[in-house]
């Protein structure tokens, strides 16, 4: 959402698909409406165990972890992150030296955006950004990442 202060707005990159779609979806007029938690939070603990991965290296007690927390079943935790590693490593020898879970920001004529990207790769003359999607192939998200 966007959030309107005096002289600034605050946006997320992970909303910006749904910006450039809709922009009255910025203003924040009262409670967000989500649906069931149980997809996302198998789409969360995903993402938690790969970027420790990607950061740390393979561990299955990073799964055990994961899945506790998320509470989620290990089973479809486990072949859910065995899927999303494979497809890491097609694309890691494009990523050197990746960093996860970086943060940025950047301001400019009154708004703020701000986001996590998942990897970030940067060697000159190139930066490659990395943000693992789960669940819908029916969305763009091209928005997000030229946010980033």
């Amino acid at each position: 959402m966007m959030k309107m202060g005096m002289t600034k707005a605050d946006l997320r990159c992970s909303r910006l698909p749904l910006a450039m779609t809709c922009p009255a979806s910025t203003v924040d007029i009262g409670p967000r409406v989500e649906g069931a938690p149980q997809a996302a939070d198998l789409g969360s603990a995903t993402h938690s165990v790969i970027v420790n991965w990607i950061a740390h290296g393979w561990s299955d007690e990073i799964i055990d972890r994961a899945a506790a927390r998320w509470r989620v079943d290990h089973d479809e935790l486990y072949i859910a992150c065995l899927w999303t590693w494979r497809a890491w490593q097609e694309v890691a020898e494009h990523f050197p030296e990746p960093k996860t879970e970086v943060y940025m920001e950047h301001e400019t004529d009154g708004v703020r955006l701000t986001g996590t990207c998942d990897v970030l790769s940067s060697s000159m003359p190139y930066a490659r950004v990395l943000d693992f999607k789960g669940g819908r192939l029916d969305l763009d998200f091209s928005e997000q990442l030229k946010g980033y």
